[in-house]
């Protein structure tokens, strides 16, 4: 009789348990791991980020041009309304018993970026603050806000308490504050006294043609970064006012390279920095180019193109970007 084997009963298989030491080296490795990652992720979207935000302003660069081929003129920066006198603005805002803002050239500009459905709603004769126009300019506009920057939905104009959407970008005006004649950037100051006429109804005269652009379209600033807020800088005012650096696209706000400090493309490593040898004045850190971006800001040239600008440029450099006929030769950085 054949027998058949008994068949072995199998072990069953045992598994061992890691140890607390093993567990963790695992948890420190994949900490290494995140650590080393986290960075390279961090940058990889910055550099989206700072893509998105030289689109935009490539594409606010070409409809300027297409705003000077309609009208044979750059858009003026403010378009002021008077009530009587020679009176100075004063500031941005809603300001003036004697002025009444009637929006910037943001505003002039939202037809040719083909943002049609706000401006065809945009009453041009009254200010940006009224209920008619609140419709428009309380709204936020992707391409004036930059993608690295963390805005807030709306600014609060804090005499009047209407809140209008917030922007990123500044027009270039001046290599000094407070001009009270013609200045010598891309746009006019629209505050100064002598360039607002005693008898003006509708304030927008004071805007160039590229003709005074001496210096070339290739070599002068149009617009720039302007970050929202500043922290560590002391001022009077309330969070919510302009002066605070809460500026928004319908009012507008321009930039100086202010001639009394030594840096004015500001990063906040600067904010300890700012006090100048007599008072210290907050305001000449408020209204210059500045931005989130690691290690400086972006600029459109008048020409359109786009250029990222380093906070270590050299200050004489930078104020030669700003003029349109200061005939500098020297504007490599």
């Amino acid at each position: 009789m054949l027998l058949l084997p008994i068949p072995h009963r199998t072990q069953a298989t045992q598994h061992r348990a890691f140890s607390l030491v093993e567990l963790l080296v695992v948890i420190a490795i994949i900490g290494v791991l995140i650590a080393l990652l986290l960075p390279a992720i961090q940058a990889a979207r910055e550099a989206a980020r700072r893509c998105s935000c030289r689109n935009k302003l490539r594409q606010i660069g070409v409809s300027v041009q297409h705003f000077h081929d309609s009208q044979k003129t750059l858009p003026p920066p403010k378009v002021l309304q008077g009530r009587g006198g020679l009176v100075a603005v004063t500031g941005g805002g809603n300001s003036a018993d004697q002025f009444s803002n009637l929006g910037s050239a943001f505003v002039s500009l939202l037809p040719y970026l083909e943002v049609n459905n706000l401006y065809s709603n945009y009453d041009l004769t009254k200010s940006i603050y009224s209920a008619k126009n609140l419709e428009t300019t309380s709204q936020p506009i992707d391409l004036y806000m930059c993608p690295s920057m963390a805005l807030p939905r709306e600014v609060p104009n804090l005499s009047a308490g209407e809140k209008l959407a917030p922007g990123s970008y500044m027009l270039s005006v001046s290599t000094d504050f407070g001009a009270t004649a013609d200045t010598n950037g891309a746009f006019t100051n629209p505050n100064a006294v002598s360039q607002i006429g005693s008898t003006a109804v509708v304030e927008t005269q004071y805007s160039l043609p590229l003709s005074r652009i001496v210096d070339g379209t290739s070599n002068t600033f149009l617009i720039g970064e302007n970050s929202y807020n500043v922290p560590g800088i002391p001022w009077p005012e309330a969070p919510g006012s302009e002066k605070w650096g809460d500026h928004t696209w319908a009012n507008g706000y321009w930039a100086y390279a202010w001639g009394n400090i030594q840096w004015f493309l500001y990063d906040k490593l600067h904010v300890a920095t700012y006090n100048q040898p007599s008072t210290p004045d907050p305001n000449k850190i408020l209204r210059v180019f500045r931005s989130d971006h690691p290690g400086g800001a972006q600029f459109v040239y008048l020409d359109g193109s786009v250029h990222f600008v380093p906070t270590e440029i050299d200050y004489q450099v930078l104020k030669a970007l700003v003029t349109r006929a200061g005939e500098e030769v020297n504007h490599s950085f």
